[in-house]
């Protein structure tokens, strides 16, 4: 193996003319018992420059000038450097914090920029150096020029300036408040004086498949768990989550020895799980009880939000598991097996993966389940959490995240971007390497995040340039954004490459 080393000179600058310290001045020292009697300095032994004039006596009263300036001696051909003068100008103050210095008083309010850039544009120029930070991600909103995302988050507000959407997202709203009704999610009581009420927001959002159609429209109602507090309101919070390592083996077995594959996925998952300490909740935006508006929930089951909600939701699955049969892996705590290990099941929160090769035993395991929870099941699933699975006729299956991919590209601006080749460019280390500005270091390192995610699950052939551009995240330059924007644009057009499992 050949290892290249990059290395970079470094020569101290040296003087461009000869500097001649000159011999320290005879000092007079006023004694602090006698103001009027001079203390003259020890005699120095180098013999003092001729003068032309006689020098003024020194008067022991404080001078009202100051002193003047003690140049070194130059020779006559030398040329003499001087401070260019100061320039007046404006400074760029960014929008999310104060000057670092004090701007200047003939700068006039009307060029000092105090709100945000844009906020409702959906193609935002990037910055180039740290400094130049206006926005930082694009906002995109639905409209027909949008990429394709199959989990599309729309605001509240948004969803309601849309006159034809409304009943669609009305809709929604009403199945999840007479599910939480239905589940006896919590009772009426009128607010506690000595306990905190928690508020929540509507989440609303668009289902889609993987062609871009639009499945149905998702409303849940969601608390604001970051105000409870610490043995008040909740205990343990830890839950085990799947490994994709895991996913990944189940799906390889399958296809090698050509088992079934069904998918399920639990409806208000969280809402089966007990509470283990008292919370209290307001009513739900838009639902509230005539007559009883400023009545509260006390919560009897999980809501989303919650801060227990992962880990009560994990002990009721496992204990719901344990009475149809199932056991929990040692291992991997997401991983369960029936008593004879012919059915597998895959749990990551709420969606399963289950895999078998006798489908009489898969569908008994599937109508147990339904007795507890409330699911939907499919066979051979097209999407399974953020995989997108393209089965062929010859039972070999391709795995690829073109709609996270999708996601980098917008929220980086690259979405119109001009596809190259290669991931990375033929003089990547001279780049990486070279001297430039400062770069946004945020920015830069929520990039790599996103990168290293998809090098990690679905694009091993990204692994050599996230690696590499990974090590400077702590002072990120302008060049090696420079090779992320080129990475960014080989994934451009790579959207659908991934794993192709036979």
């Amino acid at each position: 193996m050949v290892l290249s080393v990059i290395s970079r000179e470094y020569s101290p600058t040296t003087l461009k003319f000869p500097y001649n310290f000159p011999s320290a001045p005879s000092k007079t020292i006023t004694s602090s018992n006698n103001g009027t009697t001079p203390l003259e300095s020890p005699p120095s032994t180098t013999p003092p420059p001729p003068r032309d004039k006689p020098s003024a006596k020194l008067s022991p009263q404080r001078r009202t000038t100051p002193p003047p300036e003690i140049r070194p001696s130059l020779p006559r051909d030398t040329p003499v450097l001087t401070q260019p003068a100061a320039k007046k100008g404006y400074a760029y103050v960014p929008a999310h914090e104060p000057p670092k210095k004090q701007i200047r008083g003939d700068v006039g309010k009307e060029n000092i920029v105090t709100t945000s850039r844009q906020p409702h544009s959906q193609k935002i120029q990037l910055p180039d150096t740290a400094e130049d930070v206006g926005h930082i991600y694009c906002v995109a909103y639905d409209g027909p020029d949008n990429e394709l995302l199959l989990n599309e988050t729309v605001p509240v507000k948004t969803a309601f300036n849309n006159p034809s959407k409304i009943s669609n997202w009305q809709a929604a709203m009403q199945k999840e408040y007479d599910s939480l009704h239905a589940n006896h999610t919590g009772t009426f009581v009128p607010p506690p004086g000595d306990d905190k009420v928690i508020g929540g927001v509507w989440i609303l959002s668009k289902k889609k498949n993987e062609f871009g159609d639009l499945l149905w429209y998702k409303a849940r109602w969601v608390v604001f768990g970051n105000r409870q507090e610490y043995m008040q309101h909740y205990f343990n919070t830890y839950a085990s989550v799947a490994r994709n390592e895991l996913f990944k083996s189940m799906l390889s077995l399958a296809v090698t020895h050509l088992l079934l594959v069904f998918q399920f996925d639990v409806k208000t998952a969280f809402l089966y799980g007990k509470m283990d300490a008292p919370v209290y909740v307001a009513q739900v935006e838009g639902f509230e009880e005539p007559g009883r508006e400023k009545w509260v929930w006390r919560l009897n089951k999980l809501l989303y939000g919650t801060k227990q909600a992962p880990r009560q939701w994990q002990k009721h699955l496992v204990a719901t598991l344990g009475q149809i049969g199932f056991t929990s892996s040692p291992l991997d705590e997401s991983l369960f097996y029936n008593a004879d290990r012919s059915v597998m099941l895959h749990m990551h929160v709420e969606d399963g993966f289950l895999v078998s090769n006798d489908r009489a035993k898969v569908l008994r395991v599937l109508d147990d389940v339904q007795l507890h929870y409330k699911i939907k099941i499919k066979e051979r699933p097209s999407q399974h959490l953020s995989y997108t699975l393209n089965w062929k006729e010859d039972v070999s299956v391709h795995v690829n995240q073109a709609d996270f991919t999708q996601k980098i590209l917008q929220d980086f601006c690259m979405d119109k971007s001009n596809p190259v080749r290669a991931p990375v460019p033929t003089d990547l280390h001279q780049i990486v390497a070279s001297e430039s500005p400062m770069f946004h270091q945020k920015m830069y390192q929520k990039a790599l995040g996103m990168l290293n995610y998809l090098a990690l699950h679905t694009r091993p052939d990204i692994t050599f340039a996230t690696n590499l551009l990974s090590q400077f995240t702590s002072k990120p330059t302008v060049a090696q954004w420079g090779a992320v924007k080129h990475l960014l644009c080989y994934l451009k057009g790579t959207e659908n490459i991934g794993i192709q499992y036979y």
